[in-house]
């Protein structure tokens, strides 16, 4: 938690994050040592045999239809429900309740 590390928190980053962790777990086979991933993992079966999807709302939306966007192999389908359509520099009323 610094400053620092603020630069860590754009949505640039969140896409190679979710880059990374959908093709760190298409990659991992079953049966595998989880010693051996980092994370280690344990699931009970492989995951890159399927279609993956990505989805969210709002903001999580947009990231689900920006790694569609950026990355269209990664994943065979988006749903980005509620998703903003118009993006504002420095949206501060974004978290505003009004009574």
């Amino acid at each position: 938690m610094s400053v620092a590390n603020l630069r860590l928190l754009s949505s640039e980053q969140a896409l190679a994050d979710l880059e990374t962790i959908v093709g760190f777990l298409k990659a991992w086979q079953p049966g595998a040592d989880p010693a051996t991933t980092t994370p280690p993992l344990k699931l009970a079966s492989g995951l890159g045999g399927g279609p993956w999807v990505s989805f969210g709302g709002s903001y999580p939306g947009n990231l689900a239809t920006w790694l569609k966007v950026t990355n269209p192999s990664l994943v065979e389908g988006t749903v980005g429900s509620s998703a903003p359509v118009f993006s504002i520099y420095d949206f501060s009323q974004y978290a505003q309740v009004n009574h």
